[in-house]
């Protein structure tokens, strides 16, 4: 193997190593810097699960028909 294609490789793997380096700091200062706040304002301010009180209630009262036949052939 001559000294050129042994330099080149060199530097090759030394440029998959900065570029991985590279990739886990840019996604890591994303994720910080962009992606924490606004999750963060979302759990302060979301509820999706309702579980906080509310004054009114989500249930609502379950009306039978008056014709009963149509109501068990609705079944």
């Amino acid at each position: 193997m001559s000294w050129s294609k042994r330099v080149r490789d060199g530097m090759i793997a030394v440029a998959k190593r900065i570029g991985q380096l590279q990739a886990w700091l840019m996604l890591t200062a994303i994720y910080f810097l962009a992606l924490a706040p606004i999750a963060l304002v979302f759990r302060c301010v979301a509820d999706p699960l309702r579980l906080r009180r509310s004054s009114h209630s989500s249930w609502h009262p379950k009306s039978q028909p008056n014709d009963r036949w149509k109501w068990a052939q609705a079944q």
